[in-house]
């Protein structure tokens, strides 16, 4: 087959400035997000997708972590790892993965039984004066709630409850 190379429109590029490491100028922390499926099976896998990417924070869906799983099992070195593991079924679970140089702690008040997620505030050392603190959620939407009739209902739900969250912070 014969590929050829899209043309770039220019207009609907902006330019993003980063900031080198050493920079005394602020910078926002690098995310990954993945849909993992299984993360204690895929962990060497994963630690090496957000080293190469420099990855400060990681956000994992479909964790499939449990209670007989610690957390040494699935936590890479440099790293905290928060988790709201599925309780009722194998399947499931979110977990955010955060460098430890990073302040960060768990919002577990915000967090909802029936909506499947994680909530964490995290100060980075070097923020721009109008942010004070980053919140963090990462959530399950689960594709088989698109079959039921409680699928608005439960989407109402969960955009009002992270409406209110952001809202009170």
């Amino acid at each position: 087959m014969n590929y050829q190379r899209r043309r770039t429109n220019s207009s609907n590029l902006q330019y993003i400035r980063q900031y080198p490491a050493n920079s005394d100028d602020f910078c926002l922390p690098r995310l990954l997000i993945s849909n993992v499926r299984s993360l204690h099976l895929k962990i060497d896998e994963l630690e090496m997708v957000y080293k190469d990417n420099e990855a400060d924070l990681v956000c994992i869906t479909e964790s499939w972590l449990h209670s007989g799983i610690p957390d040494s099992g699935v936590s890479p070195s440099n790293y905290l790892i928060f988790r709201n593991d599925r309780l009722t079924t194998i399947d499931g679970g979110v977990c955010i993965y955060v460098n430890s140089k990073i302040p960060s702690q768990r919002l577990i008040k915000y967090e909802d039984q029936g909506i499947e997620s994680l909530w964490l505030s995290i100060r980075p050392f070097r923020l721009p004066r109008s942010i004070s603190l980053i919140l963090l959620a990462v959530t399950l939407h689960r594709v088989a709630l698109l079959r039921t009739k409680h699928y608005t209902t439960i989407s109402k739900q969960m955009l009002t409850h992270f409406f209110v969250i952001i809202q009170v912070v």
